[in-house]
This record gives C-alpha cells, sequence and structure tokens, in this order.
C-alpha cells in the first residue's frame, strides 16, 4: 500500500514565498518611481518659478526695479525638507533696447529615497519674457 501511495510536495508555504519575492522586487521599483514623481515635481516647480520672475521683472520699467521684484517672486516659493533652496542665479534685462529680460533659476533638491550616489540634484531653469513697460 505504501509504495502506490504518490508523495506530493507541501504547497502551505509557496504563498508566503511568493509574496516575499515579489515584495522584494516591488518596492525598490515603488521607491524609484516616487524618486521620479519628485524630481518631475520639483523640475515644474522650478520652471514656474523661473517663468513667475521673468514675468514680474518684465513688468519693471528699470533693472532697479525688476530686480528686486523678481527675487521676491521666487522668494514666494516655500523650502522644505526635499526643496532645498531655489534662488534667481541671473535676471539680464535689456534697458538699451526695451526688449525682454532673461531670468536664470536654480534649485537644488534632496531626494526622500536617495538613488545610490545621488542624493541632490539641481535643476536650472531659463525664460525670455518681453517687457511689456517701456
Amino acid at each position: 500500500m505504501r509504495a502506490n501511495k504518490i508523495h506530493r510536495r507541501k504547497t502551505k508555504g509557496v504563498g508566503l514565498v511568493e509574496s516575499i519575492v515579489m515584495a522584494i522586487v516591488l518596492i525598490p521599483v515603488t521607491l524609484f518611481f516616487l524618486d521620479l514623481i519628485v524630481l518631475v515635481l520639483a523640475n515644474s516647480i522650478n520652471d514656474s518659478a523661473c517663468k513667475n520672475a521673468a514675468r514680474v521683472a518684465a513688468n519693471q520699467k528699470t533693472i532697479e526695479d525688476a530686480a528686486p521684484a523678481a527675487e521676491k517672486a521666487v522668494a514666494a516659493y516655500s523650502k522644505n525638507s526635499i526643496i532645498r533652496s531655489l534662488k534667481l542665479l541671473t535676471i539680464d534685462y535689456d534697458e538699451a533696447n526695451h526688449t525682454n529680460v532673461k531670468v536664470t533659476t536654480q534649485l537644488k533638491v534632496h531626494m526622500p529615497i536617495p538613488f545610490p550616489g545621488y542624493s541632490d540634484f539641481t535643476f536650472l531653469a531659463r525664460d525670455v519674457e518681453p517687457i511689456l513697460v517701456k
């Protein structure tokens, strides 16, 4: 009788093993996508800040008025544990011809779950707007 019995593998622990293997794969992929979302949002914030600073500067008559107005527009964006700094790098106001103003901003981001060797990223944005006030 014993020889006729077919010995089957026990399947009680298979579900647990599959769950652990999937978690080992799924958790790093999820964290990678979280970092990508943070990078996309940070780039969007930097572009928005640069565009707002250029628009505000384009509504001023002189560079003496444009620079503080652009600084104030950039300062309106709040810093947090992810956004380390957001600053106005350059402002090029064409005072001679009154044609356009060029603004460059820099945003430094600290990743919530850093890539190996890449915990901080720096984004630069540049925008050109026509000067509206003559």
